[in-house]
């Protein structure tokens, strides 16, 4: 039998650490405000149409049309499966609110709690005590060393 485990953790980065994690917050708050805008504004200029709204691949693919634009270039520094992760977590808002399951999606703000996710390409051995390395972006490795763990009982 497969069982899943998820873990969170407390880090404790450096300054040039914290300053990649905030670019990382922006660009993934931005991603998913930018495309929840789009949602909306589709939805009302297509009300009567055969096709009312955008799902995950709509917005997936304004993505990658988004980054190449002009003045949209830092969004390329972020790490793109934690872009697309936001854009899961609006369809997944979407879908549970078409579902009667939660409320409206509601705008990201930088002074709520700030998370991200990232998929792929983060290592982590709590148990041989080693260092947890998560590559965010280009180029940029960010390794902890200190950190708390509350280890399930």
């Amino acid at each position: 039998m497969l069982v899943n485990k998820a873990f969170k953790f407390r880090i404790y980065p450096a300054p040039e650490q914290e300053k990649i994690l905030s670019q990382q917050f922006g660009a993934s708050r931005f991603v998913y405000n930018y495309f929840l805008r789009q949602r909306i504004d589709y939805y009302a200029a297509h009300k009567g149409d055969k096709k009312q709204g955008l799902n995950y691949h709509d917005t997936a693919k304004r993505l990658t049309q988004l980054k190449q634009q002009p003045g949209y270039e830092w969004l390329t520094e972020a790490n793109s499966q934690a872009l697309q992760a936001a854009l899961r977590n609006l369809d997944t808002a979407y879908r549970n609110f078409f579902e009667n399951r939660a409320e409206f999606p509601k705008f990201k703000s930088k002074r709520n709690k700030q998370s991200f996710h990232v998929p792929q390409h983060f290592y982590l051995d709590v148990y041989r005590a080693r260092a947890q390395t998560a590559v965010l972006a280009r180029g940029s490795r960010i390794i902890w060393y200190d950190f708390t763990y509350d280890h399930p009982s």
